[in-house]
């Protein structure tokens, strides 16, 4: 079942598609009226509010879909007279399956003739100025799924680098234009500029504009902004932020697990459970506008803050095996770089059995440098850079992955994928060099490398880093074609460096 099971007409303002778009709508019935695209939404959908001879408009997007239950809740609002504007809520997904999807209100049903039209040229809504008589509005509950973020990575920058551009525009007319400034913001944090997109939340909260919605976009403001300052490795910003939230939002169920996230990867469980135990006492339907964590985010979270400060009954868990807890204690060094809770566990291991010889290495270290490995790692790396054979880095690192069980290799890509992700990309650059020198074999090496010399705008050296890269993987891929038997493939002998690799084209920058 679709829209046009239902409506007398069907009009589609095509702003220049080049696939069989206007084919396949035609096919269906539909009006079709081309529009010069002029980079202002609302022009070209006013256009089609122009075209339109019914009693009644109901919009859609593209990327918009109804479902067949709420295709007759659409229905029942056309029948029971009681209002001129009808609201939808529009849900959107995000293509990361543990992501939160939000839901935000547009007025996507209005009766015609009535001289309402829409405005602002990007995330354009109904101006009910523009209205030739007073007008009734009423809530309803029709969904409407938006499958627009549901993209991958590419496109979706691609979609923000369009938004920023019209975005530029509104702002090169007004400059002080705080509704602007907040759009600027979204678009700039999906980009990955998160200091430049914490420069606008923060301005758009400290006097938010009319035209932005509380419960949704100033709601969403404070969230990205404690994102942004997550993301550029400000985490007391991201402290303040939230402490802020939660004082203007104390009842969003939501917010509650997004701070018990943050204070959990801060190496805090005992500020996560009161947070998450906090959520649990909060309903579901505060999040009923905004974002909302998918089922059994909340549960999950929580057991792991019971089981990080050893309360096993809380967390509704066995007893682990043995060596388990050394196992947790290092997966949470590794992800959250904080040693707090990887030593609570190694004291937990040998709690239970006193001759955990793994348990007591990296307490050990643990004890000897609190701060963890992070902080030294990039130094042994700088140093086996420039003297590979270096004996006090050499050790150093060995030490360490011995500690948490991993190779020399694996640690240093893991320190080097911590600090892309926090933007830190020279260091991650000089790591993935390290790593590649090491193992010059390794495609994933040299992939994280160019992804590293990308950023920092090395384009040539990242090209070459990635065409490396690509050589060594087809070159694997070949061999793996001679099978010695089901699932059993051979593996190429170490042939030295792979052809096109010159160690000084990555290294003579370091």
């Amino acid at each position: 079942m679709s829209a046009g099971d239902f409506a007398s007409e069907i009009i589609i303002v095509d702003t220049g598609s080049t696939d069989q778009t206007v084919d396949i709508a035609r096919s269906f019935g539909a009006q079709v009226k081309h529009f010069v695209w002029i980079d202002d939404f609302s022009v070209a959908r006013n256009e089609s509010i122009r075209e339109a001879t019914g009693d009644w408009i109901f919009w859609l997007d593209a990327d918009d879909r109804l479902s067949p239950e709420n295709l007759n809740r659409l229905k029942q609002a056309l029948v029971s007279g009681q209002a001129d504007v009808y609201s939808s809520g529009i849900v959107s997904h995000s293509a990361e399956l543990d992501a939160a999807r939000t839901t935000a209100l547009h007025w996507r049903l209005f009766r015609n003739f009535l001289g309402l039209q829409f405005h602002y040229p990007l995330h354009e809504t109904l101006n009910f100025t523009t209205a030739q008589a007073d007008i009734t509005t009423a809530y309803t509950n029709i969904l409407i799924e938006h499958t627009g973020y549901s993209l991958d990575r590419e496109k979706i920058q691609a979609k923000a680098q369009r938004n920023l551009t019209i975005i530029q525009q509104c702002l090169a007319r007004n400059p002080h234009d705080l509704h602007w400034h907040y759009h600027q913001a979204v678009s700039l944090s999906l980009l990955g500029k998160h200091a430049q997109a914490a420069e606008g939340y923060e301005a758009v909260l400290a006097n938010p504009p009319d035209s932005l919605s509380q419960e949704v976009d100033l709601y969403q403001a404070y969230v990205a902004l404690a994102a942004a300052y997550i993301k550029i490795n400000y985490p007391e910003k991201a402290r303040e932020t939230f402490t802020r939230a939660l004082k203007v939002f104390p009842n969003r169920r939501h917010l509650a697990i997004a701070a018990g996230m943050f204070y959990l990867d801060q190496d805090e469980p005992e500020q996560a459970v009161a947070l998450f135990e906090r959520a649990k006492l909060l309903s579901p339907h505060s999040d009923a506008l905004g974002h909302i964590w998918p089922d059994g985010t909340l549960e999950g979270y929580l057991s792991q803050a019971y089981l990080l400060i050893g309360n096993l009954r809380q967390a509704d868990l066995s007893k682990p095996k043995p060596g388990e807890w050394t196992k947790l204690a290092t997966v949470r060094l590794l992800r959250t770089g904080k040693t707090r809770s990887a030593e609570r566990l190694c004291r937990l291991a040998l709690a239970e059995n006193k001759n955990d010889t793994a348990a007591q290495n990296l307490l050990n270290l643990l004890v000897e440098q609190p701060h963890g490995p992070w902080s030294l790692l990039t130094g042994w790396v700088q140093t086996l850079l420039t003297s590979p054979h270096d004996p006090v880095a050499s050790h150093a690192l060995n030490q360490w992955a011995i500690a948490l069980e991993l190779s020399s290799v694996e640690l240093l890509r893991h320190h080097g994928e911590r600090l892309l992700s926090q933007g830190n990309y020279l260091p991650a650059a000089e790591t993935f060099s390290l790593v590649v020198s090491m193992v010059p074999d390794q495609t994933e090496g040299y992939k994280s490398l160019a992804v590293a010399l990308r950023a920092l705008g090395r384009e040539d050296d990242a090209l070459l880093a990635w065409q490396v890269g690509q050589n060594i993987a087809h070159r694997k891929y070949r061999c793996s074609d001679n099978v010695l038997g089901r699932g059993t493939a051979l593996r190429l002998p170490h042939q030295g460096r792979p052809q096109g690799y010159a160690p000084t084209q990555f290294k003579m920058f370091f």
